[in-house]
């Protein structure tokens, strides 16, 4: 039996990297982002999933098992980061940030 992993964030950075890792090393992996990977990632298989909506995660991890019969393991790389002063970054992409950096899994 092959092992199997859910990665969030896997459209770029961490994510990214940690997906094509386990690829690589023979596991199957489900990535998973809010928007789809802009290019095609060698090994893996793209599920929409937005983290900070309980449902999306509860769908995405129920179709991933189903998939795969099981999942070994769960990569939490999804968030990203807002560069700018307090006074030049709206309230809502500092809510978007914090919401997806620490509710998100």
């Amino acid at each position: 039996m092959s092992h199997a992993a859910l990665v969030t964030g896997a459209s770029s950075g961490i994510g990214a990297a940690s997906a094509e890792l386990l690829a690589r090393e023979g596991w199957r992996v489900f990535g998973t982002s809010r928007r789809p990977p802009a290019a095609a990632q060698a090994g893996l298989e793209w599920i929409e999933m937005d983290v900070r909506d309980e449902d999306s995660v509860r769908a995405a991890v129920t179709l991933a098992s189903r998939r795969a019969g099981h999942l070994d393991a769960l990569v939490c790389s999804a968030g990203f980061g807002v560069f700018g002063s307090i006074e030049e970054v709206p309230l809502a992409t500092a809510r978007e940030q914090f919401e997806t950096n620490v509710f998100g899994v």
